[in-house]
């Protein structure tokens, strides 16, 4: 995962800046998202399945390889339909890691009897996750400064240490304690899914997270209008530093069963707040500080949530659940996009159209939450 960090950090602060200069507008860069996540969706059950029927290391790996060839694509693309290509494979590469990465944590520590570790090590995880980001982050935005392309072209570097960070530490421990068949570990995750013990909820929570995207691909244009695109790599530092935060407050200990979905909604509440505030300040702190809460918000939302939802499957069918999940997720994330793309087309591309898709999004998570508490599971 801290591999992962490090090849994403180096196109955090790029990303969008070089689409743009290529020729592709802000809402086009919702419409190739969109469909890098429809990419996912579609792939996402076909690999889950794998990866409980052929092996989680194997699947991890191929994702990998995946990924670094997509950015290799990327860093030579031009204009939308290239850019959408590039989407298309980076969509494939994601469906072969998710489920699968946390999938094989999961089961290495139940076979060597530490599953009562699984939230300190997932919010480990989440903070060296961060931390190479980070780097990856301040070295891309440096790189960024003097040529897009080529911080695009950086991350390959990236991704070929996932290769290798996957081939020397990713073994058999993580595999499922029973091999079952592809069809068998789908039949199982629908089934548990529908026991009613807290899954559905954790999806829909799953789901709501999609409104933060807008937050993913406009936080470096709308800095960078403030910083210079040089500037980006102390935003960066800061934005980062929220999310380590929140990583650590879900590491520490006094969470339980039952508090965990409390804090789940909490850090929704917190990202929600942060985004619907932070475009409609003036100058640089305010927007900083507030950027920094939602981050933290982020950073604790997904070692919660991850631990509430392994909890509730068994190994045997947990990468294909894991896939299950981020299907109907990504669905969602995939239907906000749209929405986004639709809504914003044929505006002014400027500060006023980030800001209001941040507020529209913000304050439609901030409902969401509300019902989201309301509807909690009232059981561990």
């Amino acid at each position: 995962m801290s591999a992962n960090g490090f090849a994403m950090g180096l196109t955090s602060t790029a990303y969008v800046p070089y689409l743009t200069s290529v020729g592709v507008t802000l809402p086009q860069v919702a419409l190739i998202n969109a469909v890098f996540f429809l990419t996912i969706v579609l792939a996402e059950l076909p690999t889950g399945m794998l990866a409980d029927g052929r092996g989680r290391a194997w699947s991890v790996r191929i994702g990998a390889v995946v990924y670094t060839l997509s950015h290799l694509a990327l860093a030579f693309a031009n204009g939308l339909w290239s850019a959408l290509v590039c989407e298309i494979m980076m969509g494939v590469a994601f469906a072969f890691l998710s489920g699968a990465e946390l999938a094989w944590v999961t089961d290495a520590l139940s076979k060597q009897g530490e599953s009562h570790r699984l939230r300190k090590v997932l919010a480990t995880s989440a903070i060296c996750m961060s931390m190479t980001c980070l780097c990856g982050g301040v070295i891309g935005a440096f790189i960024g400064a003097h040529s897009l392309r080529a911080a695009i072209l950086a991350s390959v570097i990236g991704g070929i240490g996932m290769i290798v960070v996957t081939c020397c530490f990713m073994n058999g421990d993580g595999e499922p304690v029973e091999r079952v068949t592809e069809f068998d570990a789908l039949h199982k995750s629908v089934t548990v899914l529908k026991q009613g013990n807290g899954l559905v909820w954790a999806m829909v929570v799953a789901c709501s997270l999609g409104l933060v995207l807008s937050f993913n691909h406009y936080w470096a244009p709308f800095f960078a209008a403030r910083t210079g695109h040089s500037g980006l790599s102390y935003v960066w530092l800061i934005i980062i530093g929220g999310s380590m935060l929140g990583a650590y407050l879900a590491r520490r200990d006094g969470w339980t069963n039952a508090s965990e979905s409390t804090g789940v909604l909490i850090a929704l509440m917190m990202t929600a707040v942060g985004m619907v505030f932070t475009g409609l300040f003036s100058g640089i702190v305010a927007p900083l500080m507030l950027a920094f809460m939602h981050e933290v918000g982020r950073g604790l939302f997904r070692p919660l949530l991850d631990t509430y939802v392994q909890r509730r499957v068994e190994s045997s069918y947990r990468a294909t659940f894991g896939s299950l999940q981020s299907f109907v997720s990504r669905l969602g994330f995939s239907v906000i996009l749209v929405c986004v793309w639709l809504l914003s087309s044929g505006h002014e591309e400027n500060l006023t159209l980030i800001a209001v898709t941040w507020f529209v999004n913000g304050t439609l998570m901030v409902l969401i939450s509300a019902l989201l508490w309301i509807f909690r599971p009232k059981r561990s």
